[in-house]
Formats: C-alpha cells, structure tokens, sequence
C-alpha cells in the first residue's frame, strides 16, 4: 500500500471462531485491508458502519446461515458482501443472490484466499462511499458453470409452469430441483420431493400407457410429451402435461428436466365434449339402419358447415329423397335463407340451386316450422303439383315434402327440409327417423358451438348497445319503466323462449307495454319486489339470445334504461366479431360495439361446471327451480308459496313440487359428488 493512502476496511464475519483459517489468515497479512473478525452472534458495531468498506461472510454451512445475510443486508443495504462458503443448495444460493450478494467464493477453491481478495477489490473501490450507493452485484460471467447454474434457477423458481430435474446417476433417477409453481400445482414441498422418484404423483387413475411412454423415452434419453391424470399431495386428481427433455454435457445426459402444466380445464372440456359425441353417436345408431352413414358423418363433423353438409349430403344418396336443404333465419328480414344444399336433379350440392318458389307451400311449411318449433308436412296432391308445375323444381314424382326445425333447448339452428321422391317417405315411421335426426343435427351443431366456446383458450367479452326503437327491450323500457335486467333464459313450447326479466314499474304499466309489443306473445308477473318486480316473458318471434346463441355467443346480461339496451355477450376468441356485429345491426338500428375485452380462461371451470349441471335438468325441472329461486322461494324471509309457484307453471302443486324436488336432488347430488 502507498504512504498515505487509505487502507480498505474488510470485516471478515463469521460464525465460529477459528484457530486458523487461510482467508482470514490470508486477509490479514494484505498491506492494504484493515481486517476485523466479528462473530454473527454479535453485531458489527455500528461506529463501523461509515467507513466499512466490504463484508467477507463466512459461515459454516450447518447454520441457519442464509438467515444472518438476509438480516444484515436489511441493517446495511448497501454494503458489498462477499459470500465465502462450503457447497451450498441451490436454493440458499438463489435467496443469496436475492439478498444483493456482490460475490461468492467456494470456500473448497485451491485458491480461495486469492479470489476473495480480488473480489473484495473489484466491489471496494478508494471513492466509494458507502452511503447512498447502490450495491455491486455478482456479474454472471464470474461464475463457474456450476455456480451459474445456480444463478439460473432463480429464473427457473418464478417460472410460471412447473419445472423438476432429475439426476439419472443416483439411484431411481430422484428428484435433484423443483420450483415455486411445482409446489403451487402438486402441493407438495421441495423437503416432500427433493430425493424421490416423481412416481408419487401417480395413483389409480394414472395412464399406464403414458408412464410406459414416459420410461420408454427416459431410456432412450429421448423428448417426450403426454398428458395424464396425477394426484396432488391433499389426494386431488388434476390432469397434467409432462413435457421430459434430457440434458446433456459432452454427450453424456447428466440430468432430466420436466415442466408440468395444469391442463385439467381443457381435458374435461375434452372429454365432456367426446361424451357428448359418443352419446350423440348412440342415439343415431337406434333411429334407422339406412341412415347410419349419417350418424357417422355428424359425429365426425369438426365444424357446422361439415354436419349440415354431411345431413342433407347423406338423404339426398340414399335415394329416398330428391332434395335436402338447410336454412337459417336472416336476422334482417325473418325470412329463412338456404345455407346448404344437396339436390338429385341439376348440380347436386350447389347452393345457388332453387329450392322454392316465393309463394308456394313450402315457404309456408318452412317458415312455420321455425315459429312453432313442430315439423311440417307438405303431402296433399294440390299442393304437390303446384310445386311440381313451377320453373324452379327439376325433379320427378314429388311424394311429399317436411320442414324439421333444428332446435335443442333455447337454441334454434334453423329448418331442415326434405323432399320425398318414394311414397310415404316422409310419413309414419320415416317421418319419426328424420325427426329423430333434424334432433341429432341441432345436437351437433349445439355441441360444436358450445365446444368452441369451452375449448376456447381465449374467450371474446362484447358490450353492445342498440338504441332501435322497435328493439322489444328499448320499447319496453321506455313505456313500462326506467330499468330493465335480464335475470336468464328457457326454453318454451313450441320453440319459443322464456325470458326472465327485472322490471322497475308498476304491473298496470308492464302489461300496457307489453300488450303494444308484437314481439311477446305472453307475460307473467312471477313475484313483485321492493327494487322491482320479476316478469316470465314467452317471445313470439326469435329472441335476441336465441340468435345470438345459434351464432355461438352467449349472452351474459341485458339491461335497459334510457332508450338504450346493453348486451354483455361471450364468444370465443376464434369468431369473427365484426360479422356478429353485422347480424344485429341487419337487424336493428342504432347498433354500436361499446367495448370488447379478450380474456383468458379461468384455469377454474364455473361456466363448464354450471353447463353441466344444466345439462342434467329437464325443462320443466329448470323451470321450476329458476321461478322458485326469483321468486324468493329459497329467502329465509319467504313471501311466495309452493302453490302460487305451481299456479305460475300452470300445474298441479304436488307435480310442481316433483319437479323442484326432482331439480333441487341433482344439483345437491352434483355438488357433494364433485
């Protein structure tokens, strides 16, 4: 050291004293460091505080030691500490990294003493002041490669996905690592796991298939990926991607790394999406032999233009039908527009075909199938040879003609219309297989829908507003009172919707508006309340939300008030938003998208749970639990009867109450058994 120059003030702090100890030793015959030893069960004396330059820390690697540099640091935030130190875990290296280490040295280093003076020099320089100053940190090309393999766990800890290493030279090939979001999705501890095969995450309901696959892979040193059921530590089953990769050093594999996602969202999406598929594909088998190529193509069908196409594909090859098409309600006009068409005669499967004319009877059938929900039969003889006579039919010995809706609960798909060109084709029993199929075909295109939504990783939250004076909602609110809420939907008789509405207006003035509007074809006042009263709508011509939900979108809450309606809809993020924006406004004015909102699902499946539990319910179970729970039935303060609630339904109390009862067993059934 130079005449006169300050000398740099190490504190050597340890946790034993002892008799010799090379760094120290080391430490203290340098000219230029002025070193003090102090115990960490003392603290550095404080008149120190200004002119310490460094802190070499040496503890014994037996101590709670990783506690004593987090104290110290929080006394002097800004002091370089230099960590000297046996093999420590990756973890107490991490939380030291954490802690604003400026170094570290192994303390097992041929050179050790030489490397802690070197590090004491590069995080001390003459002109630091200690206060004030931000603290050097530990440059990571100091490292070796193992200790910087350390340093990269703690990105490892706050991976969002779950991360595990395994050591293949140790017996069983155990647990060497796991992370923070390891331990978030099984619920077991690294003191649980660190040293045991990954085998514990297995149970009875483990695919031995996919453990077969993941050894097979182990021992080929090969990726690999599958999906299976494991169980967390409190006995939870949750279905989990493990992804298996190994590492390599010099071409030998040195460890295995895991990353495990919670997929149990998507898979039981997955696998409700298939039962559904399966029972869609155990209904068609029984309704008729000739129609099981059919049955085939539904269950097959990736998306609703491929189902509708397979349907009216499949009647027209069999021979017994001329002509089948499918048509959708325009929401512009009202009118039924063909979407898919499969013919015998001219081009078969072209859409620009003719279908109909524009007056005779099979608009009519068309038109009132969707109204009522029922099928249609066109079959006597006047009718059949208008048909026949028209410049658009290019067929042969029409037999008869029927127009099925395609409805399933609330949602209507629209009309499938056959011709016959075999007599009684469209009678008797044939006239129940294609029933039993238009069923069929609603029941795919509602599960495929509804798949997209469920499936959907990112779904799309649309708040629309239409202020159209001719929209039911904005009438209604304008001359029955100032709000109106959507309290939920059902499905009525004859394809028609139930609404379930909160309106804040007398009852004389409700049932004024509701008499002006053409669009309800009755209105039930089902209990009254201090904030308002709760009014069962039954529409007369297709309602918001069953368009909407025939387009895959589901619609979250209405309210009006101020000549305005706000819809809240979901759908999923794969929709064309703006062609869903168009429908409405083909058939409303004043319609404005007022936001939209991308979010991600929820790893917790509510939605799906709540679907389910739908699912199990009949109509009339449904029914009669929605009006039960909005009528106050289930207030601990109950102001409405069984028998008023039977009196809504129009049934007897006794078969009210069977149905309720009925309802109310499956739901406490599904919630203990979930």
């Amino acid at each position: 050291m130079e005449d006169g120059a300050r000398p740099t003030y190490v504190t050597f702090w340890a946790d034993s004293a002892r008799d010799s100890d090379p760094v120290r030793d080391h430490l203290e015959n340098t000219p230029d460091i002025s070193l003090t030893t102090t115990s960490v069960r003392e603290e550095i004396p404080p008149d120190q505080y200004d002119r310490l330059d460094c802190v070499v820390y040496a503890p014994d690697s037996r101590s709670n030691w990783i506690d004593h540099l987090e104290q110290l640091r929080e006394t002097l935030p800004a002091l370089p500490i230099v960590l000297l130190t046996d093999d420590p875990d990756g973890d107490s290296l991490s939380r030291a990294i954490a802690a604003g280490i400026a170094g570290y040295v192994a303390r097992s280093a041929d050179d050790a003493p030489a490397r802690v003076y070197a590090e004491i020099e590069r995080v001390s320089a003459p002109d630091r002041s200690a206060a004030g100053q931000q603290t050097p940190r530990m440059p990571l090309e100091q490292l070796d490669d193992r200790e910087e393999r350390r340093v990269k766990e703690r990105a490892m800890d706050e991976a969002p996905v779950g991360i595990a290493i395994t050591d293949p030279d140790r017996p069983d090939n155990p647990l060497v690592y796991v992370n923070d979001s390891f331990e978030a999705l099984t619920g077991y501890s690294p003191s649980e796991t660190i040293g045991r095969n990954c085998r514990f995450l297995q149970g009875p309901e483990t695919d031995l298939e996919a453990i077969a696959k993941l050894r097979a892979a182990i021992d080929a040193a090969e990726p690999v990926a599958v999906e299976l059921r494991n169980y967390r530590a409190d006995g939870e089953v949750f279905w989990n991607r493990v992804e298996i990769a190994p590492v390599t050093e010099d071409g030998q594999v040195t460890h295995f790394v895991g990353y495990q996602t919670d997929v149990t969202a998507r898979k039981e999406a997955e696998i409700r999406l298939a039962r559904q598929r399966e029972t869609l594909e155990t209904v068609l088998d029984r309704i008729n032999g000739l129609l099981n190529d059919v049955t085939s193509d539904l269950v097959e069908a990736e998306d609703r233009d491929a189902a509708e196409r397979a349907v009216c594909d499949r009647l027209v090859e069999i021979g017994a039908y001329q002509a089948a098409w499918i048509g959708n309600p325009d929401l512009a006009t009202g009118e039924i527009t063909a979407a898919t068409v499969s013919t015998d005669w001219g081009n078969p499967s072209d859409e620009s075909a003719p279908v109909a004319g524009d007056d005779d009877p099979i608009v009519a059938a068309v038109t009132r199938a969707e109204e009522t929900g029922r099928t249609q039969l066109v079959t006597g003889a006047a009718a059949l040879d208008r048909i026949e006579a028209a410049d658009w039919y290019d067929g042969d010995g029409l037999e008869g003609i029927a127009a099925l809706p395609l409805s399933n609960g609330e949602t209507a798909h629209g009309v499938l219309c056959v011709y016959a060109g075999e007599e009684g084709a469209v009678a008797n029993r044939e006239a129940v297989v294609l029933e039993a199929l238009a069923r069929a075909t609603a029941t795919t295109i509602d599960a495929i829908e509804r798949g997209r939504l469920l499936l959907a990783d990112e779904i799309v939250e649309l708040d629309i507003e239409i202020t159209d004076p001719s929209f039911p909602f904005v009438t209604l609110a304008e001359r029955a009172g100032p709000t109106i809420s959507y309290d939920g939907a059902v499905s009525a008789d004859h394809g028609r919707v139930r609404l379930f509405l909160t309106i804040d207006a007398e009852p004389a003035a409700v049932s004024a508006a509701v008499d002006a509007l053409s669009a309800v074809a009755e209105a039930t006042l089902i209990h009254e309340y201090d904030e308002g009263n709760l009014y069962e709508l039954v529409m007369s011509e297709t309602s918001i939300v069953a368009a909407l939900a025939a387009r895959g979108a589901t619609t979250r809450s209405i309210s009006a008030a101020d000549g305005a309606t706000r819809l809240t809809v979901e759908i999923s993020s794969d929709r064309d938003v703006r062609e869903l924006v168009d429908d409405i406004r083909a058939r409303y004015d004043g319609v404005e998208l007022r936001g939209r909102r991308d979010c991600d699902r929820p790893p917790t499946t509510r939605q799906e749970y709540l679907a389910e539990l739908e699912n199990a319910l009949t109509d009339r179970q449904h029914l009669a639990l929605r009006i039960a729970h909005a009528s106050g039935y289930y207030e601990w303060n109950r102001s409405v009867s069984g028998d008023e609630l039977a009196s809504t339904m129009g049934v007897a109390r006794s078969t009210y109450h069977q149905h309720r009862r009925a309802a109310e067993r499956k739901l406490v059934s599904a919630f203990l058994d979930r």
